[in-house]
C-alpha cells in the first residue's frame, strides 16, 4: 500500500465520468489471471502471462499522460467488471461494456469463454481503465501511438438505469 498526497485538481478522480464518455482500457486483459491459473505449467505459451502475474508493470507514465484527457480513472486490480463498476457507481452512471471490444490474449490451449472470464473477473492486471469525452478520442489515439501502447475503447457511459454495468454483444455469456 502506498499513501500519498496530490494538490487539489491534480489527480484524475474515480467519480468524474460524464454521460457519453468513452471507456478505454490499456493493454491486454486477463493475462495475470491466466498466469496464476497456469503457474505450474511448463508450456512456453504461458510464460508471458506468468510474468505479468509475478512482476506487474503499473502504467504510471500513461496515468500521468492522461492528466488533461481523462475524466475518471482506476487501475484494474480487482478485475474489469468490479473496477468499471467503481467508476460508474462513483459517477452515478451506467457503463455499457462491449464484450467484442475487450482486448483479450490469444491462447490456443484455452477456450474463449475462459479467456473472457479471466479478462472480466480476474484481477492484478494493473492496466488503466479511464473515461474521456468523445472529443478527446484523437488525443487518445495519438497517445497510444506515441507510447506504443494498446489503448482500446471498450464502452460508453450512459444515464443511470437500473444497474451500474451492462454488457453489450454478450454472445459468450460470462459468469455472473
Amino acid at each position: 500500500t502506498i499513501f500519498g498526497k496530490t494538490s487539489k485538481g491534480k489527480s484524475i478522480p474515480r467519480d468524474g465520468a460524464k454521460i457519453g464518455d468513452c471507456l478505454y482500457v490499456s493493454g491486454i486483459l486477463g493475462l495475470s489471471k491466466i498466469g496464476l491459473d497456469n503457474f505450474n505449467s511448463d508450456l512456453k505459451e504461458f510464460q508471458e502471462s506468468k510474468r505479468k502475474y509475478l512482476v506487474p508493470q503499473p502504467r504510471v507514465d500513461l496515468g500521468i499522460s492522461l492528466k488533461n484527457i481523462a475524466n475518471s480513472m482506476i487501475d484494474i486490480s480487482d478485475g474489469l467488471v468490479q473496477d468499471a463498476t467503481h467508476l460508474a457507481k462513483n459517477s452515478k452512471l451506467t457503463v455499457e461494456l462491449n464484450l467484442c471490444k475487450i482486448p483479450l490474449p490469444n491462447f490456443k490451449q484455452l477456450n474463449k469463454k475462459l479467456i473472457l472470464n479471466s479478462a472480466l473477473y480476474g484481477g492484478d492486471d494493473y492496466e488503466l481503465l479511464f473515461s474521456c469525452n468523445t472529443l478527446n478520442e484523437s488525443l487518445v489515439e495519438r497517445l497510444s501511438k506515441r507510447m506504443n501502447l494498446k489503448l482500446t475503447k471498450i464502452g460508453v457511459f450512459k444515464k443511470f438505469k437500473k444497474e451500474y454495468l451492462e454488457f453489450k454483444n454478450n454472445n459468450l455469456k460470462p459468469k455472473s
